[in-house]
Parts: C-alpha cells; sequence; structure tokens
C-alpha cells in the first residue's frame, strides 16, 4: 500500500451468537455470525476484496482500492 492510497477498514469487536452471553462480551458491541455473513456478501457482492489490515501491510496488496480490510479489536 503506497502513500496516499486508501482504503476503508471496518472494525468489530466480536463475533456472538445473540443468546450467547457467557464469553464475556458485551452483545451490544458484538455481531451475530449471521450479521457477519451477510457483512462479507454485500462487500463482495459490491466487487470489494477483503482483507485484513496485516495483509495490506505486509504484502502491499494490488488494488487496494477495491479493498475492504477487517480488523477485529478482541482477536
Amino acid at each position: 500500500m503506497g502513500r496516499g492510497e486508501r482504503v476503508t477498514v471496518l472494525m468489530y469487536h466480536a463475533i456472538l451468537h445473540p443468546i450467547d452471553q457467557t464469553c464475556g462480551a458485551d452483545v451490544y458491541y458484538s455481531v451475530a455470525p449471521s450479521n457477519l455473513v451477510q457483512h462479507l456478501d454485500l462487500i463482495r457482492g459490491c466487487g470489494y476484496m477483503i482483507s485484513s489490515v496485516n495483509e495490506l501491510l505486509t504484502e502491499q496488496q494490488a488494488g487496494v482500492n477495491n479493498t475492504v480490510a477487517l480488523t477485529f479489536d478482541d482477536g
């Protein structure tokens, strides 16, 4: 990724099934697995590639303007 190039980054907190509140993640800041799948399908359906932030930085992917990076702040 070169200087001046922009990329969209979507940050998720946690993936959590709505009825599973035992892992300690805050349901308000979590996305259900089915919703995440819908997000990914929509991103791909709009012609974007999905990447991690690390992949963008280490691999310097071509076509970065066509990429949406995903990151999860709790791993």
